[in-house]
């Protein structure tokens, strides 16, 4: 997956824009639980959805809620009880159509990362199109995504199990490297010793 890109910017804005909103997530303390949308094209209608999401203190219809972090346009995600679907919106009301949406099955039990590929976003192309659907926009936990790239450097964040599990396999690589060089080594330092040459059986010496 693309690390939680912004609509309409380069990559090395959008890089950039991700590092300080990272950054004032984590001196706010709301690193934890943030989610990113990631996959909508920059050239088409709507490509501010993607970006990073931070956990709002407030729920709605009973889930969570999210707002977009580090960007001059305000976007929201919300669970919607009476259409039975996340929506991404600028605003949190639910009479409002709103930019994009996925339908889910579970009354918003989860939070829209959880779902995976299985959850398909359906977002708003213009009046003369509607809502299509938009298989490449995905719904990501920031934290995992951004451990399984390695930007997690320098913040003081909670390892996900995902992180964890990555870090846990390097140090089991490293300790079976380590082992077969000390193989390789013995195998090489035997092969370079000399081999002893016949024993001479001496004459025994009458007194």
């Amino acid at each position: 997956p693309r690390v939680c890109e912004g609509g309409g910017k380069s990559s090395d804005a959008r890089r950039g824009g991700m590092s300080k909103g990272l950054e004032v997530l984590r001196s706010q303390g709301r690193l934890e639980g943030a989610i990113c949308i990631t996959g909508r094209p920059s050239d088409k209608t709507n490509a501010s959805i993607n970006g990073l999401y931070a956990l709002r203190r407030t729920p709605f219809h009973g889930a969570p809620s999210y707002e977009k972090v580090n960007d001059n346009v305000n976007r929201y995600i919300f669970y919607s009880a009476t259409k039975l679907r996340w929506k991404i919106s600028d605003k949190v009301n639910d009479s409002k159509p709103g930019f994009a949406y996925a339908n889910v099955t579970d009354n918003g039990a989860t939070p829209p990362s959880a779902h995976g590929q299985s959850m398909q976003w359906k977002v708003f192309d213009g009046k003369a199109i509607g809502y299509t659907k938009d298989p490449s926009v995905r719904c990501f936990d920031a934290l995992e995504t951004l451990n399984a790239f390695g930007g997690l450097i320098g913040l003081d964040s909670k390892p996900t199990k995902r992180g964890v599990q990555a870090a846990d396999d390097d140090e089991a690589d490293m300790a079976a490297k380590k082992q077969r060089k000390e193989m390789e080594k013995g195998k090489k330092r035997k092969a370079h010793r000399p081999r002893p040459g016949p024993r001479i059986k001496r004459p025994r010496e009458s007194p």
